[in-house]
């Protein structure tokens, strides 16, 4: 039908469109990767020189913190769980009944 002939001309518009755009791209920043942030791809960071980064791109986050903390109850040192001394006074610790 017309619709779909026109809706896929359509699409093949925007597809031609996004390769002009990359194939700009990559041949304008070639060679660009000066790490001066001229570039739209410069080498700034941790870039190999063709004008592309290989820096790993997102958000990381660190592991969520264990919400359960222990101390010592006579000096107050911190301990990790199932420790066997405190840290602080040497004292044997007794981990019975904890969960």
């Amino acid at each position: 039908s017309q619709m779909y002939q026109d809706l896929t001309d359509r699409v093949n518009q925007v597809i031609d469109r996004q390769n002009d755009i990359l194939d700009h791209l990559k041949n304008g920043a070639s060679g660009n990767g000066d790490g001066n942030g001229d570039s739209l791809a410069s080498s700034k960071g941790n870039g190999n020189g063709d004008g592309y980064s290989d820096e790993p791109i997102g958000i990381a986050s660190p592991p969520p913190a264990d919400p359960t903390t222990y101390s010592h109850q006579g000096c107050g040192a911190p301990l990790e769980r199932m420790q066997r001394h405190c840290g602080g006074c040497g004292q044997e610790i007794e981990w019975a009944g904890l969960p």
